[in-house]
């Protein structure tokens, strides 16, 4: 006798094959709503600043994290060098045990050489001392990353719980507000990735 074709839990979802059927429908209809909630988030960035022209959106793709991004279209090359938000695939923002939603100033690091990608960061991470108030220092950090792009970042700081409950109450406005707060606090940092681009002569 072969070994079975499908385990327990398997045999018991073909059981409720059609409830499981009608879950997977509903779930793709909310990936549906949540990539226009996000969309919405990207449109009310650009609509408060007008420079930022180029934008990505993933964040029901199950090949990445999650994440959406404002760039200008000068910065963008390989990949956009740009202002990101990730981690916020729904799998990810219901579970404790994912990496939270991070907010980062991010260079393409396929496009630029290590030696200017150190230039590039140093420039943005000098700025930050004029930029951050005190109170916000303290949730940035400054230091290298796993991500040899990224040249400053934040936590989001509102919890995974407070987040949902937010894509959970009437259009989603507050989940609006709450990421455009934080991509206007990334977009403080526009001047600083203009000069660092300058610098590699990568004119923006």
């Amino acid at each position: 006798m072969g070994e079975a074709l499908f385990n327990e839990a398997e045999a018991l979802l073909l059981g409720r094959w059609q409830t499981a059927r009608e879950l997977e429908l509903t779930m793709g209809k909310m990936r549906e709503s949540y990539t226009a909630l996000c969309k919405r988030v990207l449109e009310a960035v650009q609509a408060k600043h007008s420079d930022l022209d180029a934008s990505r959106l993933w964040v029901t793709q199950f090949w990445g994290d999650g994440y959406m991004c404002m760039a200008k279209k000068s910065w963008v090359t390989k990949d956009t060098t740009g202002f990101w938000i990730d981690n916020l695939l729904l799998e990810y923002l219901t579970d404790v045990g994912q990496p939270p939603p991070t907010a980062s100033v991010w260079f393409d690091r396929k496009s630029f050489a290590p030696e200017e990608l150190t230039i590039m960061k140093n420039t943005v991470r000098s700025s930050a001392r004029g930029i951050l108030r005190a109170d916000e220092a303290k949730l940035w950090s400054l230091a290298d990353s796993d991500d040899v792009g990224m040249a400053v970042h934040f936590i989001v700081p509102e919890k995974k719980t407070e987040l949902t409950a937010m894509l959970a109450e009437g259009d989603g406005h507050r989940f609006v507000d709450c990421m455009v707060a934080h991509f206007d606090s990334l977009v403080r940092f526009t001047p600083s990735v203009d000069q660092a681009l300058q610098k590699v002569r990568r004119k923006p």
